[in-house]
């Protein structure tokens, strides 16, 4: 039997900040896990991003050069703690 590992996180920004803003998303995360698994875990549970769009892009904003797709920023805070961060371009 394996070592069991976990993985928390907490939501620290959702949705739009302003009217007529992107929405942004962001997160915490503290894990045991290895780095590419918890980029797998967000991407695929926290909030989805298309995998063309796994770009580690974002610089605050969606707009240009960055068009209307969504695009995440993945950092390691420190031992065991990342944020990850998508931007869903405002549409109307």
């Amino acid at each position: 039997m394996g070592e069991k590992k976990t993985i928390s996180w907490k939501v620290l920004k959702s949705g739009q900040v302003a009217p007529h803003k992107d929405s942004i998303y962001k997160f915490e995360i503290e894990t045991d896990i290895h780095e590419n698994q918890v980029k797998e875990f967000c991407f695929t549970f926290l909030h989805r991003v298309n995998s063309k769009n796994k770009g580690n892009q974002f610089n605050g904003s969606c707009n240009f050069p960055f068009g209307l797709s969504p695009f995440y920023s993945f950092s390691k805070l420190e031992n065991n703690k990342y944020h990850y961060i998508v931007c869903r371009p405002y549409t109307g």
